[in-house]
């Protein structure tokens, strides 16, 4: 467990599970309302897990009784399926209390106060926030410290700089051979032209294919993060003039549109029909286009759904 500013006796719990993906939503959300808050790491056997919400949910309402019956949340926070459980037995414990559950909870949603979910899991109820991709912690204030904090290693670069976003394997998309030495192709294009080329990867993608990638672009301002050590992720986002990011992650195009930099993406192997709506949308409405060699959108609004959520959840 740890603590925010708790000051004030009114808290909200944030419940975290140890995925980055959905305990950076939680985090990020809570932040933005600028609430003082505790973050708890939710802990259910394999066995619970299989249970339905509701009877798992008995389970954890023991739990969180045992560590906040003497000073009940105001508010709880989680993201995903298994954030449900702990919203569902906040509940049970303590009925006044609000509940925002972040994702699909795969449960019907007026079992919560609000849900928020992305547009392409065409859920809908009249609790439920819609957004435009998903939300994240990254804010104005990350990105200038990360900025500052790779100052001495990024600064030498020339522009253009091309951040290029890699991911990696998951239920929808896995990355090939020949994908990666099809980008190899188009990125030598771009560094031949004069850009400077930041790649990261992540930990989805497979090491070897990685290397493969990194053996095929060791030139002069080409700057390749492969894994270990400090990660210029943030630092990439706040300082290139360009940004490829990669279409197996909802996060990293969210983050990657959160900045106002022009952004294009890079179709990865696979298919999700879910993933193609939320493409449709976000091409639909002028924040970025496929990448065919160059940036078809230089100029769009950024994608702020952490701050606009937080924002009708206050009122």
């Amino acid at each position: 467990m740890s603590t925010g500013n708790l000051s004030n006796d009114a808290y909200w719990l944030v419940l975290q599970d140890g995925r980055m993906g959905t305990d950076g939503q939680s985090i990020g959300l809570v932040e933005a309302m600028g609430k003082p808050h505790i973050k708890y790491n939710l802990k259910l056997s394999w066995w619970q897990r299989l249970l339905p919400p509701r009877w798992a949910s008995k389970f954890v309402a023991a739990e969180l009784a045992q560590s906040f019956n003497q000073r009940p949340p105001v508010g709880i926070i989680g993201a995903g399926r298994r954030a449900a459980y702990g919203l569902l037995a906040a509940k049970r414990l303590w009925p006044h209390i609000q509940t925002v559950q972040i994702q699909n909870p795969k449960v019907n949603p007026l079992a919560f106060d609000v849900v928020i979910a992305p547009q392409h899991d065409a859920l809908v109820g009249a609790n439920v926030i819609q957004t435009l991709g998903g939300l994240h912690n990254l804010t104005d204030d990350k990105l200038a410290a990360a900025s500052v904090h790779w100052q001495s290693r990024l600064a030498a670069f020339p522009s253009p700089r091309v951040a290029v976003l890699i991911g990696g394997n998951n239920k929808h998309f896995v990355l090939t051979e020949k994908w990666m030495d099809d980008l190899s192709v188009q990125l030598k294009k771009l560094h031949a032209s004069g850009h400077v080329l930041w790649i990261t990867i992540s930990r989805r993608t497979p090491p070897v294919l990685a290397a493969r990638l990194q053996n095929q672009l060791s030139a002069e301002n080409i700057f390749f993060w492969d894994g270990q050590g400090d990660n210029p992720y943030h630092a990439f986002l706040a300082r290139a003039d360009f940004i490829l990011v990669t279409s197996d992650s909802v996060s990293m195009i969210s983050e990657s549109l959160f900045t106002d930099k022009p952004v294009a993406l890079l179709r990865m192997p696979g298919h999700s029909t879910k993933f193609d709506r939320f493409y449709h949308a976000l091409i639909a409405q002028g924040y970025t286009n496929w990448f065919n060699g160059s940036w078809s959108i230089l100029q769009r609004p950024r994608l702020r759904e952490t701050q606009r959520v937080a924002a009708l959840i206050g009122k």
